[in-house]
């Protein structure tokens, strides 16, 4: 596929999905607890739905972007980061070197992108052996137990992978319209057979292994973090193949407004799930699925542009 509208629109239509499925994630991570309904969903939506957003990124990055520009993406994290720091110390009455070095939950992302950006500029030409190296290295840092939440080295590490892949995709167009034909026959099978996988396993997942941000346990290793992998390519790309083409005004306007939904979707769907929900779970899947479009809807809006600040 050219890069045409056609193209751009897939592009915001695929973000929209994937910051849709952010919000919807964090909402139902409230209600996990041993609810196997509920926690099969999150599963699915967590062994994809960030490796997929950190290709985009590398999609649509530039190894021209300037150092000034990158500066301001770490200014945003910096502020919301002391910000978080400043709230952590007066509600524990003391301060920790943590509060600073280890970003605020969702803020790792803001981070971590900032490291690739750098990266990508260093690396300057990438080429297919840059990304197998990548993926290597994300494998084998898991051995390495000192690398973890801070400053979010190991989601920048484990990451790095997708964001560089999607990179190297802008810079060596493929046929679309063929690959999509043998893909679509190819990948939902896999996607099915992963689904029936997951649902023999669910009691054997734990939920903070689908985080990319610890090293191996004794539970979770290397062989895990190659089957996750293998997982978030299956159903990453079977979302790929069900995302419109075309422009669609929701999933498109979502998607141009990702960055502000994911710093601000916080303030709207915490204070909601503080609410006790005495449904069964379907209901409470529903009710999660109107509030998280009504929270990307009213992020959406260019009150909350925050893109007009990194321009």
């Amino acid at each position: 596929m050219a890069e045409t509208k056609e193209r751009k629109y897939f592009i915001d239509n695929l973000k929209g999905i994937l910051i849709f499925l952010v919000v919807f994630g964090h909402f139902l991570e409230s209600y996990l607890g041993d609810n196997n309904v509920i926690k099969y969903i999150y599963i699915i939506i967590y062994t994809f739905h960030m490796p997929l957003f950190a290709l985009c990124s590398g999609y649509l990055a530039s190894a021209k972007i300037s150092y000034k520009k990158i500066l301001k993406y770490f200014l945003l994290f910096a502020v919301l980061q002391i910000l978080s720091a400043v709230i952590k110390t007066i509600l524990n009455g003391s301060f920790d070197i943590f509060y600073i070095i280890t970003p605020y939950w969702i803020l790792w992302y803001l981070l971590s992108f900032v490291f690739w950006l750098l990266a990508l500029k260093a690396l300057k030409k990438v080429r297919l052996m840059t990304v197998v190296f990548s993926f290597l290295i994300a494998i084998l840092i898991g051995y390495i137990p000192q690398i973890g939440t801070v400053l979010s080295l190991s989601r920048t590490i484990t990451l790095f992978p997708f964001f560089i892949l999607g990179y190297y995709i802008k810079q060596h167009p493929i046929n679309y319209v063929k690959v999509k034909k043998v893909l679509s026959y190819i990948i939902p099978i896999l996607a099915i057979t992963a689904l029936i996988f997951l649902v023999f396993y669910i009691d054997k997942i734990q939920t903070s292994d689908l985080y990319f941000k610890n090293a191996y346990t004794e539970n979770f290793g290397l062989i895990s973090r190659l089957v996750l992998y293998l997982l978030a390519f299956i159903f990453s790309i079977q979302t790929a193949l069900l995302t419109p083409v075309n422009q669609n005004k929701l999933l498109s306007a979502f998607g141009r407004q990702s960055l502000s939904i994911y710093l601000f979707h916080a303030a709207i769907i915490l204070p909601l799930t503080l609410i006790p929900i005495a449904f069964n779970n379907y209901l409470i899947l529903a009710i999660g699925i109107v509030l998280s479009v009504v929270t990307c809807l009213i992020l959406s809006t260019k009150f909350f542009n925050i893109n007009k600040i990194l321009k």
